[in-house]
Protein backbone atom coordinates (compact mmCIF):
# COMPACT_ATOMS: atom_id res chain seq x y z
CA UNK A 1 0.00 0.00 0.00
CA UNK A 2 1.82 3.31 -1.04
CA UNK A 3 -0.90 5.98 0.53
CA UNK A 4 0.14 8.14 3.53
CA UNK A 5 -2.71 8.09 5.51
CA UNK A 6 -4.77 4.27 6.24
CA UNK A 7 -8.59 3.72 6.85
CA UNK A 8 -10.77 0.33 6.30
CA UNK A 9 -11.56 1.39 3.31
CA UNK A 10 -8.53 1.31 2.06
CA UNK A 11 -7.29 -2.08 3.43
CA UNK A 12 -10.92 -3.30 2.22
CA UNK A 13 -9.81 -1.88 -1.24
CA UNK A 14 -6.30 -3.65 -1.14
CA UNK A 15 -6.45 -6.76 -3.11
CA UNK A 16 -2.99 -7.59 -1.49
CA UNK A 17 -4.94 -7.04 2.04
CA UNK A 18 -8.51 -9.17 0.58
CA UNK A 19 -5.26 -12.27 -0.81
CA UNK A 20 -4.16 -12.02 2.95
CA UNK A 21 -7.43 -12.13 5.05
CA UNK A 22 -8.91 -14.79 2.36
CA UNK A 23 -5.88 -16.82 1.56
CA UNK A 24 -3.59 -16.63 4.19
CA UNK A 25 -0.04 -17.94 3.97
CA UNK A 26 3.45 -17.92 5.62
CA UNK A 27 4.62 -15.26 3.11
CA UNK A 28 1.39 -13.07 3.93
CA UNK A 29 1.63 -13.09 7.45
CA UNK A 30 5.11 -12.41 7.20
CA UNK A 31 4.81 -9.27 5.08
CA UNK A 32 1.95 -7.99 6.86
CA UNK A 33 3.29 -8.29 10.18
CA UNK A 34 6.23 -6.09 9.42
CA UNK A 35 3.91 -3.59 7.91
CA UNK A 36 2.15 -3.36 11.01
CA UNK A 37 5.64 -2.99 12.79
CA UNK A 38 7.06 -0.09 10.58
CA UNK A 39 3.12 1.69 10.92
CA UNK A 40 2.32 0.64 14.73
CA UNK A 41 -0.34 3.68 14.46
CA UNK A 42 -2.29 2.60 11.90
CA UNK A 43 -2.28 -1.44 13.47
CA UNK A 44 -5.85 -0.98 15.09
CA UNK A 45 -7.31 -0.05 11.96
CA UNK A 46 -5.87 -2.99 10.18
CA UNK A 47 -7.10 -5.05 12.92
CA UNK A 48 -10.73 -3.99 12.67
CA UNK A 49 -10.47 -4.20 8.66
CA UNK A 50 -9.05 -7.95 9.35
CA UNK A 51 -11.78 -8.99 11.73
CA UNK A 52 -14.83 -7.46 9.71
CA UNK A 53 -13.55 -9.09 6.01
CA UNK A 54 -12.67 -12.92 7.83
CA UNK A 55 -16.20 -12.80 8.86
CA UNK A 56 -17.50 -12.44 5.22
CA UNK A 57 -18.47 -16.32 4.42
CA UNK A 58 -17.60 -16.74 0.20
CA UNK A 59 -18.74 -19.28 -2.61
CA UNK A 60 -17.05 -20.07 -5.54
CA UNK A 61 -19.20 -18.15 -8.51
CA UNK A 62 -18.78 -18.55 -12.12
CA UNK A 63 -17.91 -15.31 -13.03
CA UNK A 64 -14.26 -14.03 -14.71
CA UNK A 65 -12.03 -12.26 -13.21
CA UNK A 66 -12.79 -8.97 -15.14
CA UNK A 67 -16.57 -9.09 -13.69
CA UNK A 68 -15.58 -9.78 -10.42
CA UNK A 69 -13.00 -6.71 -10.64
CA UNK A 70 -15.60 -4.38 -12.24
CA UNK A 71 -18.03 -5.27 -9.72
CA UNK A 72 -15.60 -5.31 -6.53
CA UNK A 73 -14.25 -1.68 -8.14
CA UNK A 74 -17.98 -0.22 -8.51
CA UNK A 75 -19.25 -1.31 -5.10
CA UNK A 76 -16.37 0.32 -3.51
CA UNK A 77 -16.57 3.29 -5.29
CA UNK A 78 -20.68 3.66 -4.40
CA UNK A 79 -20.04 2.88 -0.96
CA UNK A 80 -17.15 5.84 -0.29
CA UNK A 81 -19.34 8.13 -2.00
CA UNK A 82 -22.40 7.05 0.50
CA UNK A 83 -23.99 9.21 2.72
CA UNK A 84 -25.23 7.73 6.48
CA UNK A 85 -27.52 9.38 8.32
CA UNK A 86 -26.25 8.64 12.14
CA UNK A 87 -22.94 10.61 11.08
CA UNK A 88 -23.81 13.13 12.93
CA UNK A 89 -24.80 11.40 16.42
CA UNK A 90 -20.96 11.80 17.04
CA UNK A 91 -19.02 14.35 18.28
CA UNK A 92 -16.89 15.56 15.67
CA UNK A 93 -13.64 14.38 16.91
CA UNK A 94 -15.03 10.58 16.35
CA UNK A 95 -17.43 11.55 13.44
CA UNK A 96 -15.22 10.43 11.04
CA UNK A 97 -13.48 6.97 12.60
CA UNK A 98 -17.66 6.12 13.15
CA UNK A 99 -18.04 6.79 9.13
CA UNK A 100 -15.25 4.83 8.32
CA UNK A 101 -16.54 2.00 10.46
CA UNK A 102 -19.84 2.23 9.14
CA UNK A 103 -18.91 2.64 5.63
CA UNK A 104 -16.78 -0.25 5.83
CA UNK A 105 -19.00 -2.71 6.85
CA UNK A 106 -21.90 -1.32 4.99
CA UNK A 107 -19.60 -2.01 1.97
CA UNK A 108 -18.93 -5.66 3.02
CA UNK A 109 -22.63 -6.57 3.78
CA UNK A 110 -23.63 -4.88 -0.34
CA UNK A 111 -20.48 -6.35 -1.51
CA UNK A 112 -21.20 -10.11 -0.27
CA UNK A 113 -24.71 -9.42 -1.47
CA UNK A 114 -23.10 -8.99 -5.00
CA UNK A 115 -20.99 -11.88 -4.23
CA UNK A 116 -23.72 -13.91 -3.47
CA UNK A 117 -26.70 -13.44 -5.31
CA UNK A 118 -25.23 -12.44 -8.43
CA UNK A 119 -27.41 -9.49 -8.25
CA UNK A 120 -26.42 -5.81 -9.88
CA UNK A 121 -28.22 -3.16 -8.44
CA UNK A 122 -27.90 -1.54 -5.54
CA UNK A 123 -30.21 -1.59 -2.57
CA UNK A 124 -32.31 1.28 -1.44
CA UNK A 125 -31.53 0.57 1.93
CA UNK A 126 -28.72 -0.89 3.56
CA UNK A 127 -29.11 -1.89 7.74
CA UNK A 128 -25.50 -1.54 9.06
CA UNK A 129 -24.47 -2.62 12.60
CA UNK A 130 -20.86 -0.55 14.64
CA UNK A 131 -18.42 -2.85 16.06
CA UNK A 132 -15.65 -2.19 17.86
CA UNK A 133 -12.38 -3.68 18.69
CA UNK A 134 -10.63 -4.43 22.29
CA UNK A 135 -6.67 -5.49 21.84
CA UNK A 136 -4.91 -7.37 24.50
CA UNK A 137 -1.48 -6.36 23.33
CA UNK A 138 1.65 -8.05 25.51
CA UNK A 139 4.99 -7.09 23.68
CA UNK A 140 7.93 -8.89 24.27
CA UNK A 141 8.92 -9.84 28.02
CA UNK A 142 5.19 -9.45 29.24
CA UNK A 143 2.65 -12.17 29.99
CA UNK A 144 -0.77 -11.27 31.19
CA UNK A 145 -3.95 -13.11 32.76
CA UNK A 146 -7.27 -11.92 32.43
CA UNK A 147 -11.12 -12.87 32.02
CA UNK A 148 -13.50 -12.29 28.71
CA UNK A 149 -17.26 -10.39 29.50
CA UNK A 150 -18.29 -15.06 29.34
CA UNK A 151 -15.62 -15.93 32.43
CA UNK A 152 -13.66 -17.47 29.98
CA UNK A 153 -10.38 -17.31 31.62
CA UNK A 154 -6.67 -16.41 29.08
CA UNK A 155 -3.47 -16.14 29.59
CA UNK A 156 -1.81 -14.38 27.05
CA UNK A 157 1.88 -15.01 26.20
CA UNK A 158 4.81 -12.34 25.24
CA UNK A 159 4.46 -10.93 21.47
CA UNK A 160 1.00 -11.92 21.68
CA UNK A 161 -2.20 -9.93 21.07
CA UNK A 162 -5.96 -11.18 21.41
CA UNK A 163 -8.45 -8.85 19.12
CA UNK A 164 -11.99 -8.88 21.07
CA UNK A 165 -14.93 -7.94 18.74
CA UNK A 166 -17.67 -6.29 20.84
CA UNK A 167 -20.43 -8.19 19.97
CA UNK A 168 -18.06 -11.22 21.76
CA UNK A 169 -21.20 -12.57 23.83
CA UNK A 170 -23.42 -12.77 20.71
CA UNK A 171 -20.87 -15.29 18.51
CA UNK A 172 -17.97 -15.61 20.88
CA UNK A 173 -15.62 -15.69 18.20
CA UNK A 174 -11.43 -14.23 19.15
CA UNK A 175 -9.11 -13.25 17.04
CA UNK A 176 -5.26 -14.69 18.24
CA UNK A 177 -1.87 -13.61 17.10
CA UNK A 178 1.03 -15.23 19.17
CA UNK A 179 0.15 -17.71 21.68
CA UNK A 180 -2.20 -18.09 24.75
CA UNK A 181 -3.98 -20.44 27.12
CA UNK A 182 -7.65 -21.09 27.40
CA UNK A 183 -9.82 -22.46 29.76
CA UNK A 184 -13.08 -21.78 28.31
CA UNK A 185 -16.49 -21.30 30.08
CA UNK A 186 -18.94 -24.03 28.89
CA UNK A 187 -22.20 -22.11 27.84
CA UNK A 188 -24.83 -24.64 26.23
CA UNK A 189 -25.53 -24.08 22.69
CA UNK A 190 -22.81 -21.54 22.24
CA UNK A 191 -19.30 -22.33 20.45
CA UNK A 192 -16.11 -20.46 21.63
CA UNK A 193 -14.24 -20.01 18.07
CA UNK A 194 -10.30 -19.03 18.21
CA UNK A 195 -9.11 -17.46 14.80
CA UNK A 196 -5.24 -18.11 14.71
CA UNK A 197 -3.75 -17.52 11.28
CA UNK A 198 -5.39 -20.02 8.13
CA UNK A 199 -7.14 -22.41 11.46
CA UNK A 200 -10.24 -22.25 13.30
CA UNK A 201 -10.32 -23.96 16.96
CA UNK A 202 -14.15 -24.64 18.16
CA UNK A 203 -15.16 -25.67 21.65
CA UNK A 204 -17.88 -26.05 24.17
CA UNK A 205 -15.92 -25.75 27.02
CA UNK A 206 -12.46 -27.05 27.25
CA UNK A 207 -8.68 -26.13 28.07
CA UNK A 208 -6.26 -25.78 25.61
CA UNK A 209 -3.21 -23.91 24.65
CA UNK A 210 -2.68 -22.03 20.73
CA UNK A 211 0.58 -21.00 19.53
CA UNK A 212 0.46 -18.53 16.29
CA UNK A 213 3.13 -16.51 15.68
CA UNK A 214 2.83 -15.51 12.40
CA UNK A 215 6.57 -15.46 11.46
CA UNK A 216 6.60 -19.20 12.81
CA UNK A 217 6.27 -21.88 10.22
CA UNK A 218 3.96 -23.90 12.34
CA UNK A 219 0.70 -23.55 14.18
CA UNK A 220 0.23 -25.78 17.08
CA UNK A 221 -2.75 -27.01 19.18
CA UNK A 222 -2.91 -28.90 21.92
CA UNK A 223 -5.24 -29.80 24.13
CA UNK A 224 -5.13 -30.37 27.76
CA UNK A 225 -9.20 -31.10 28.94
CA UNK A 226 -12.45 -31.48 26.84
CA UNK A 227 -13.15 -31.46 23.24
CA UNK A 228 -11.84 -29.50 19.91
CA UNK A 229 -12.69 -29.37 16.70
CA UNK A 230 -10.23 -27.56 14.13
CA UNK A 231 -10.83 -26.37 10.90
CA UNK A 232 -8.84 -24.43 7.50
CA UNK A 233 -10.77 -21.19 7.91
CA UNK A 234 -10.16 -21.01 3.66
CA UNK A 235 -11.48 -24.54 3.53
CA UNK A 236 -15.02 -23.86 2.15
CA UNK A 237 -15.60 -28.21 3.03
CA UNK A 238 -17.13 -28.75 6.49
CA UNK A 239 -13.81 -31.46 7.46
CA UNK A 240 -12.21 -31.00 10.58
CA UNK A 241 -10.03 -32.14 12.61
CA UNK A 242 -10.85 -33.19 16.23
CA UNK A 243 -8.41 -33.40 19.24
CA UNK A 244 -8.82 -35.20 22.57
CA UNK A 245 -7.16 -34.57 25.66
CA UNK A 246 -3.36 -34.29 25.87
CA UNK A 247 -3.08 -34.53 21.53
CA UNK A 248 -1.60 -31.93 19.90
CA UNK A 249 -2.17 -31.04 16.17
CA UNK A 250 0.80 -29.06 14.01
CA UNK A 251 -0.56 -27.70 11.14
CA UNK A 252 2.45 -26.62 8.88
CA UNK A 253 1.76 -23.53 6.64
CA UNK A 254 3.59 -23.81 3.87
CA UNK A 255 2.80 -27.38 2.74
CA UNK A 256 -1.25 -27.08 4.49
CA UNK A 257 0.04 -30.47 6.32
CA UNK A 258 -1.93 -31.56 9.88
CA UNK A 259 0.22 -33.86 12.16
CA UNK A 260 -1.44 -35.41 15.66
CA UNK A 261 0.40 -36.59 18.14
CA UNK A 262 0.62 -36.51 22.09
CA UNK A 263 2.45 -34.64 24.23
CA UNK A 264 2.77 -33.46 28.03
CA UNK A 265 1.14 -30.39 29.69
CA UNK A 266 3.88 -29.80 31.97
CA UNK A 267 5.86 -29.04 28.70
CA UNK A 268 3.50 -27.26 26.51
CA UNK A 269 1.63 -24.98 28.96
CA UNK A 270 4.57 -24.54 31.94
CA UNK A 271 4.99 -21.12 29.91
CA UNK A 272 1.90 -19.50 31.89
CA UNK A 273 2.97 -20.38 35.22
CA UNK A 274 6.45 -18.62 34.52
CA UNK A 275 8.69 -21.56 33.36
CA UNK A 276 10.11 -21.63 30.28
CA UNK A 277 10.82 -24.75 28.82
CA UNK A 278 13.34 -26.31 25.86
CA UNK A 279 12.23 -29.62 24.97
CA UNK A 280 14.90 -30.86 22.24
CA UNK A 281 14.92 -27.41 21.10
CA UNK A 282 17.11 -26.31 17.88
CA UNK A 283 18.96 -23.10 17.80
CA UNK A 284 16.50 -21.09 16.31
CA UNK A 285 13.63 -22.19 18.69
CA UNK A 286 15.94 -21.29 21.70
CA UNK A 287 16.86 -18.00 20.17
CA UNK A 288 13.02 -16.87 19.53
CA UNK A 289 11.80 -18.47 22.94
CA UNK A 290 14.86 -15.97 24.80
CA UNK A 291 13.80 -12.45 22.54
CA UNK A 292 10.44 -13.08 23.42
CA UNK A 293 10.78 -14.00 26.57
CA UNK A 294 13.13 -11.66 27.73
CA UNK A 295 12.76 -8.55 25.30
CA UNK A 296 16.38 -9.03 24.26
CA UNK A 297 18.27 -9.39 20.60
CA UNK A 298 20.14 -12.84 20.55
CA UNK A 299 22.88 -12.62 18.73
CA UNK A 300 24.92 -16.16 17.30
CA UNK A 301 28.74 -16.06 16.76
CA UNK A 302 30.19 -18.99 15.18
CA UNK A 303 28.68 -22.38 14.13
CA UNK A 304 27.14 -24.87 16.70
CA UNK A 305 28.10 -28.49 15.92
CA UNK A 306 25.07 -30.65 13.46
CA UNK A 307 21.65 -31.06 15.32
CA UNK A 308 22.36 -29.09 18.13
CA UNK A 309 19.74 -29.09 20.96
CA UNK A 310 18.89 -27.53 24.20
CA UNK A 311 16.86 -29.57 26.65
CA UNK A 312 15.90 -27.74 29.90
CA UNK A 313 13.52 -25.75 32.32
CA UNK A 314 14.25 -22.20 33.89
CA UNK A 315 11.74 -21.90 36.49
CA UNK A 316 11.21 -17.56 36.61
CA UNK A 317 14.82 -17.47 36.19
CA UNK A 318 16.31 -14.08 35.47
CA UNK A 319 17.85 -13.40 31.73
CA UNK A 320 21.85 -14.19 33.71
CA UNK A 321 20.95 -16.95 35.48
CA UNK A 322 19.93 -18.54 31.81
CA UNK A 323 22.98 -17.48 30.14
CA UNK A 324 25.13 -18.90 32.84
CA UNK A 325 22.92 -22.22 32.95
CA UNK A 326 23.09 -22.76 28.88
CA UNK A 327 26.83 -22.27 29.54
CA UNK A 328 27.49 -24.34 31.98
CA UNK A 329 25.17 -27.10 30.49
CA UNK A 330 26.28 -26.73 26.52
CA UNK A 331 29.98 -25.51 26.92
CA UNK A 332 29.51 -22.50 24.88
CA UNK A 333 30.15 -18.92 25.95
CA UNK A 334 27.25 -16.53 27.06
CA UNK A 335 27.70 -12.80 27.07
CA UNK A 336 25.27 -10.00 28.50
CA UNK A 337 25.38 -6.84 26.32
CA UNK A 338 23.46 -4.27 26.72
CA UNK A 339 19.68 -5.44 25.33
CA UNK A 340 21.78 -8.35 23.30
CA UNK A 341 23.01 -12.03 24.41
CA UNK A 342 25.43 -13.26 22.63
CA UNK A 343 26.11 -17.12 22.09
CA UNK A 344 29.27 -17.65 20.77
CA UNK A 345 30.16 -21.26 19.72
CA UNK A 346 33.90 -22.11 19.09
Amino acid sequence: MKKKKFTIEDFLGDKNFVEWVKNPSKEHDFFWMKWMENHPEHRPTLLKARHILSNIKYRELHHSEERFNRVFDKILMDTRSARYPYQELYKKDDRMVWFRVAAAISFLAIFSFFLLSGYHEKPESEETSQITFFEFNNPRGKRSSFRLPDSTYVVLNAESSLIIPSDFLENRKVELFGEAYFEVEKRFGSNFTVVSGELNTLVLGTKFNIQSYPEDSLISIALVEGLVDVKNGSDTSKSKISLEPNQKLRYKRKTREYRKSDFKASDEIAWKDGMLVFNHSGLDEVKSKIERWYDVQVKIIGRPEENWQLTGCFDNQNIINLAESISFAKGIKCQLKDNELILKFN
